[in-house]
């Protein structure tokens, strides 16, 4: 399989780091979620027509590469979408990740602890991670978009809505 420029950027960006999770916040600052990652690969959090909902892009079925999971546009070669269970991409305090100028941001996916990282303005990429159990690295999920949706949606409305997806699918 011939592998694109943008996929080996991706890879290179998210594996590459090999970032660590650190427990955000404080005791009691953030709840935990009901939901659970329960030994799913990374493969199986997400489909092709999930992601083509999300987005209003087409893309193929998943390749697992490595802890990760790639979908690859079905219209070119953006936009790439990687998934990860059990798998960080922005990186912990500290350490940047994925956006590599940019400091991790604390967020919420459907009121659940995220962090988001972007290499926007400039850039095209976003990693959001899902943390639905703080102080478990097992517990986390990553969704990191890579190039543009259709119409005006920015890549880290996509890459939450991706999360936000998963999120709904997870096991309680």
């Amino acid at each position: 399989m011939k592998v694109s420029p943008v996929r080996c950027i991706a890879l290179a960006m998210v594996l590459g780091s090999g970032p660590l999770l650190s427990a955000c916040g404080s005791e009691g600052e953030q709840s935990a979620s009901n939901k659970r990652l329960t030994g799913q690969d990374s493969c199986d959090l997400v489909t092709a027509q999930d992601l083509q909902e999300a987005t209003g892009s087409g893309f193929e079925a998943g390749e697992p590469e490595g802890k990760q999971c790639s979908f690859s546009s079905s219209e070119g070669p953006v936009p790439l979408v990687m998934v990860g269970a059990g798998v960080p991409s922005t990186g912990g305090a500290g350490d940047s990740g994925v956006a590599l100028n940019a400091e991790p941001e604390e967020i919420e996916v459907d009121g659940v602890p995220a962090r988001r990282a972007s290499t926007q303005p400039g850039g095209t990429m976003c990693a959001v991670d899902v943390l639905l159990a703080p102080d478990d690295a097992s517990q986390v999920y990553s969704v990191v978009f890579s190039g543009t949706g259709s119409g005006d949606q920015n890549t880290c409305d996509a890459a939450t809505q991706i999360a936000s997806t998963i999120l709904e699918k997870l096991p309680e």
